[in-house]
């Protein structure tokens, strides 16, 4: 597979403050995680329509883990893909 074999559609770039603002706002609101897991979760609802539910750090974690999982999975399942590729496909860049 190869990269012209994604479509990319981008209906809203989201800035580097939009993300920082979520990750603080969310940090502080739910008092665990870091500003850092709080960022990759914003981009984990905006890419790919997941809504974290969660009540605890381990929800969050466990959040976080399971979009990893899945994207290993399809990495194995590619042949000779990378997880770069699925990196690109999903959230448009790196």
């Amino acid at each position: 597979m190869v990269m012209e074999d994604y479509e990319i559609h981008i209906t809203h770039r989201i800035t580097e403050k939009e993300k920082q603002e979520f990750g603080e706002e969310h940090a502080k609101r739910y008092g665990f995680g870091s500003v850092k897991q709080w960022r990759t979760v914003m981009m984990i609802e905006a890419n790919l329509g997941y809504k974290f539910s969660g009540s605890s750090y381990w929800d969050l974690k466990d959040f976080i883990s399971k979009y990893f999982e899945s994207a290993k999975r399809e990495t194995f399942e590619l042949s000779g893909g990378s997880l770069v590729v699925i990196f690109i496909n999903k959230f448009g860049r790196l």
